[in-house]
């Protein structure tokens, strides 16, 4: 089953120039996606706004039901988009979407910001 990166392209973080364009989000996706080219199982996307913004920036690491996570404090520039996406192959091989603690790549560990189950796959909504 293919996992999908899903970065906000609208983030602008804190602590770097608020008014830069493009935006902080967007700039980082943009080397996810470069990445990501040949990455097999794992697809990138975009999503404008996660209303994460204390935590620019951010993705989502997702796929049908499979646990999610939410993933952020990304640099743009600085950040070797690698790890994110080892993870993300990890997530892709696991039936559940569970990457144990151990199994998270090197240096992605402070980027985690919460982890959420499937969605269930009846509505809600009657």
């Amino acid at each position: 089953m293919t996992t999908r990166i899903t970065v906000c392209d609208t983030c602008r973080r804190r602590d770097l120039n608020p008014l830069a364009e493009p935006r902080d989000g967007a700039r980082f996706a943009a080397r996810v996606e470069a990445a990501a080219q040949d990455a097999g199982d794992v697809t990138v996307a975009r999503h404008s706004c996660f209303i994460h913004c204390a935590t620019a920036c951010n993705v989502e690491v997702h796929a049908d039901g499979k646990l999610t996570y939410i993933l952020g404090k990304f640099h743009p520039e600085d950040q070797d988009p690698a790890p994110l996406l080892a993870f993300a192959r990890l997530h892709a091989a696991s039936a559940t979407g569970s990457v144990p603690f151990q199994a998270w790549p090197e240096g992605l560990q402070k980027h985690f910001i919460e982890r959420r189950p499937p969605l269930a796959q009846t509505s809600l909504i009657r």
